[in-house]
């Protein structure tokens, strides 16, 4: 079995990409039960699908792996979910703010 970095990894990626399992998988192309047991370390992708699914969630297969420099996202989620709903909502905007202006820069 794949080591629970990866499964850890790849629901927190999603979690944060703000999608559902049901939305990754039809991008990806797998079945959600398939997906769901990508999540729960029950299954394992071959590297095709762990290169579709780091594309859908914007990060890199290595992240998703944990064989890059960090963890993806770990410590920031971590720290995000000890927020109030107040501050978590303007953690929100501002990532927005900047996803925008990104998007815009890149035209």
């Amino acid at each position: 079995m794949m080591n629970t970095v990866f499964s850890q990894n790849l629901k927190t990626a999603r979690e944060i990409a703000g999608l559902s399992q049901k939305d990754v998988s039809a991008r990806v192309g797998v079945a959600k039960s398939t997906y769901s047991l990508y999540e729960s370390g029950k299954r394992e992708p071959n590297i095709s699908t762990i290169c579709k699914i780091a594309k859908v969630l914007k990060i890199s297969g290595n992240e998703l792996l944990g064989t890059g420099s960090s963890p993806p996202y770990n410590d920031l989620l971590t720290k995000i979910k000890k927020l109030d709903n107040e501050d978590r909502a303007v953690v929100e905007a501002t990532i927005n703010g900047l996803l925008l202006r990104d998007k815009y820069n890149d035209k």
